[in-house]
């Protein structure tokens, strides 16, 4: 008697936790640190004003064109910190191209393979402050963009992405298949403690190759985010207690059928 009791308290407590791994244990809060694209070491093509500028800007004959506001950056989404109910999209951060001075016509700026990084954090739970992680993620730009002759803007530039660095524990990424789109992406692991039940597995992609947009308009770089969390030593004998009951259970069932 004794032991069913016990076995009746026992599942109804692993019902509760059961419950609230599934209610809270997948949030996971991330927040851009560095709003502007700022390489690991000097670069020449850095304005830590502003973000990072062309390598060259010529007119369609070639000429150089003098225009000391065009230049690249990555600001914050709307709300920043944000946090996600994984499994989710993950939206890095609005990578942009500033529209420059007048004449906005018969322009075009080149970036060659210009490295940028920026900075960000992972924290389990909605509060970004308890216990995150830190990341730096290193892309270079490629590619024409600006104005035709006729003032129209556009894109042929790409922003690829070669590493992710979890700056916490010194992991590195590696490459992989974005699940939400099936695109090549950078994916790393992580484990992200001070969450509301402990210890959570968080697994993040950054699709490798992401367009950038015409002068004036931004693009969101984007991913996905998937969490575990990973059970308390007591949580597992807890559920080895519930496996216990259930045998128990069992052998009484097959007794009663037997008389």
């Amino acid at each position: 008697m004794f032991m069913r009791k016990f076995c009746i308290s026992t599942l109804a407590l692993v019902g509760l936790l059961g419950g609230a791994t599934i209610s809270q244990a997948q949030v996971v809060t991330y927040q851009l640190l560095t709003p502007l694209t700022v390489p690991p070491t000097a670069n020449p093509f850095l304005n830590p004003l502003i973000g990072v500028k062309p390598t060259t800007i010529t007119n369609f004959a070639g000429a150089p064109v003098v225009d000391p506001l065009l230049f690249n950056f990555l600001a914050p989404i709307a709300q920043n910190p944000q946090s996600y109910a994984t499994p989710s999209v993950l939206q890095y951060g609005n990578d942009m191209t500033t529209a420059g001075v007048a004449p906005l016509s018969n322009k075009i700026a080149t970036f060659n393979m210009v490295p940028i990084s920026y900075d960000f954090q992972l924290a389990a739970g909605p509060n970004i402050a308890v216990a995150p992680h830190t990341y730096t993620a290193f892309a270079t730009l490629n590619g024409p963009l600006g104005y035709d002759q006729t003032g129209t803007p556009f894109s042929q530039a790409t922003l690829i992405y070669s590493q992710i660095r979890d700056n916490t524990t010194g992991q590195v990424s590696t490459l992989g298949v974005d699940p939400n789109n099936g695109l090549t992406a950078l994916t790393i692991t992580s484990l992200l403690t001070g969450g509301p039940l402990g210890p959570t597995s968080v697994t993040i992609w950054l699709d490798q190759t992401q367009s950038k947009p015409i002068p004036n308009k931004f693009i969101t770089q984007t991913g996905f985010i998937r969490a575990q969390a990973i059970p308390e030593p007591g949580s597992v004998a807890l559920l080895s207690s519930f496996g216990v009951c259930g045998t128990i259970f069992g052998v009484s069932r097959l007794r009663r059928r037997r008389k």
